[in-house]
């Protein structure tokens, strides 16, 4: 459900859930698994199936999302997969963990 929170709506939604409290005992498990599932996450064209997540809805989001991982980045977050554009047209982002 935390999964699902977080990308539902590929992240453009006012209420999506971008934090997860965990207890410090079962954190690294959470951890593990959160980005095993993003890692799973298929993206691409919407049109086709089996996909979970589309672009981002213009080049504003598309934008705005990239310098927030470039941000976290620079910051010396840790960057534990995604946080690139997929392709060289539209506006698809990995999931980012």
């Amino acid at each position: 459900l935390a999964h699902f929170a977080l990308f539902f709506n590929q992240g453009q939604c006012c209420c999506a859930g971008s934090r997860t409290y965990v207890h410090e005992r079962i954190y690294d498990e959470i951890f593990e698994k959160a980005k095993a599932t993003a890692l799973r996450r298929v993206v691409g064209d919407t049109f086709k199936k089996g996909l979970d997540q589309g672009p981002q809805i213009d080049s504003e989001q598309f934008e705005k999302i990239l310098r927030c991982i470039r941000s976290g980045i620079e910051s010396n977050a840790n960057l534990e997969c995604g946080g690139e554009r997929i392709g060289t047209k539209g506006f698809l982002i990995f999931p980012t963990n």
